[in-house]
């Protein structure tokens, strides 16, 4: 019996074709698995509080400036962007506050220590610390950048469940407030941390 040259190249075309397509859907569920996690990790989804547990937002310091920015050619002294921290505080304590009963924030600046302690002895679950990375004042001149550390610590165990930093630029020299370009991201990351009701 024999077989003609173009058969054999069909039927070699045919099953390469098979393969091709009993694999398609196997790549394509490990790329989706992987993209997921990768998209999860990012946002925060991986950990999840409970809405009875109870917040305590440490005060963070205010930011730092440079007064080389203000023409000054002494670059190691700084000027502080007063209220920023008690600005940034009340931001996180209201975006915590759509979701948990119990939030307070620090009334004075604590290390980390002293805020463990704190809540430690007050009885709530978690501590929230943040640091101010980049603060602005409005301006109209400048697009405005702005950047906070935000962590999530367990207070029985001392660990940290999840540090993000989140940032927030301006379009264009609007003028908008540092709190205004924080607000989306600090409300985005709060929410990714509770289940949706």
């Amino acid at each position: 019996m024999s077989v003609e040259p173009g058969g054999s190249r069909l039927f070699g075309a045919l099953s390469r074709l098979a393969c091709v397509l009993l694999l398609a859907p196997s790549l394509l569920f490990l790329a989706c698995t992987t993209y997921q996690k990768a998209f999860y990790g990012v946002q925060g989804y991986t950990l999840r509080l409970d809405g009875k547990a109870s917040v305590y937002i440490a005060l963070p310091e205010d930011a730092k400036r440079s007064v080389e920015s203000l023409g000054s050619t002494k670059s190691d002294e700084e000027s502080e962007f007063v209220g920023s921290g008690r600005r940034a505080a009340d931001l996180i304590a209201e975006a915590f506050r759509r979701h948990s009963v119990v939030v307070e924030t620090a009334s004075e600046r604590q290390s980390l220590k002293e805020a463990l302690k704190r809540a430690r002895e007050n009885g709530f679950d978690y501590l929230v610390p943040a640091d101010l990375i980049q603060w602005t004042v409005r301006s109209e001149h400048r697009r405005d950048r702005v950047s906070m550390k935000v962590s999530v610590v367990d207070v029985a165990s001392r660990k940290s469940l999840e540090s993000v930093t989140l940032r927030g630029l301006s379009a264009a020299a609007t003028g908008v407030s540092a709190e205004e370009l924080l607000k989306g991201p600090v409300t985005g990351f709060v929410d990714s941390l509770y289940f949706k009701e």
